[in-house]
């Protein structure tokens, strides 16, 4: 008999990744798997192994321990926010898509829940198509690689492999650059308008962008989408990189 079920598809929504607590050990376990992949730290893995034993991984956790502690609720708030973003988009494309059977599933890189748990997972219960979506606006080799990296280590293990969807990035998708135009306006509508707007965006090293990491570019690129979305001229705002780690 050939079954006529819906064809089951799955929607990974993944994230970087949080600490499973705000202590110093679960801090400790996150960096320690975090700061040891070679696409986020470029240094030869044996000299880099020495400095994040010795240098940073006895000492760092508690700082960033208690930053986590002041922003801490019942969970993490990245891991309470990918859990509210899977119900609100399997919700609307259940109801889009009713002749699939659609599955939502939050995932981390780093940190629970894992990338490879929720695959693993995709094993025990084969799809007809599976869709890993990052939550990376922008792509770059140090976010959104790492997500390739484990889907393709998957791949390779599978015999019955479903269709695969990789969305790259969407930095300049009109729907995108909509939300955060609005989402200025509505802060403004409360707040005021200011002489100019500041738009930051997390950093990476410049040695990353010199050898083709497009990260630095596709965010130049929002930033100055969002502008024309407001309606702003070049000396009404102003893009920056933000987070620095050393040299």
């Amino acid at each position: 008999m050939y079954s006529t079920a819906k064809a089951k598809v799955t929607i990974i929504l993944a994230n970087l990744g949080t600490p499973d607590e705000p202590t110093i050990p679960a801090v400790r376990r996150f960096l320690k798997q975090f700061l040891s992949d070679q696409r986020v730290i470029e240094i030869p893995k044996p000299i880099w192994q020495i400095i994040l034993r010795l240098f940073i991984l006895p000492f760092r956790p508690k700082r960033v321990s208690q930053a986590y502690s002041q922003v801490w609720g019942q969970d993490s708030p990245m891991r309470e926010i990918l859990f509210e973003q899977v119900s609100a988009v399997k919700t609307h494309l259940t109801q889009l898509y009713p002749q699939f059977e659609l599955n939502v599933v939050p995932a981390m890189t780093y940190g629970n829940p894992s990338i490879q748990d929720v695959l693993a997972q995709v094993s025990a219960q084969p799809q007809e198509h599976v869709i890993l979506f990052p939550l990376f606006p922008q792509y770059s080799a140090t976010s959104t690689a790492p997500l390739y990296d484990a889907l393709a280590k998957w791949v390779v293990q599978q015999r019955n492999l479903p269709g695969l969807t990789v969305i790259r990035d969407y930095y300049q998708h009109p729907l995108f650059i909509q939300s955060l135009a609005q989402s200025v306006r509505d802060y403004q509508a409360i707040h005021g308008q200011p002489e100019k707007l500041l738009m930051s965006f997390h950093g990476i090293p410049q040695p990353y962008a010199d050898k083709g990491d497009p990260y630095a570019d596709r965010c130049r690129i929002t930033g100055k989408l969002v502008a024309e979305a407001l309606g702003l001229n070049e000396d009404q705002y102003a893009i920056s990189f933000q987070s620095r780690f050393g040299k």
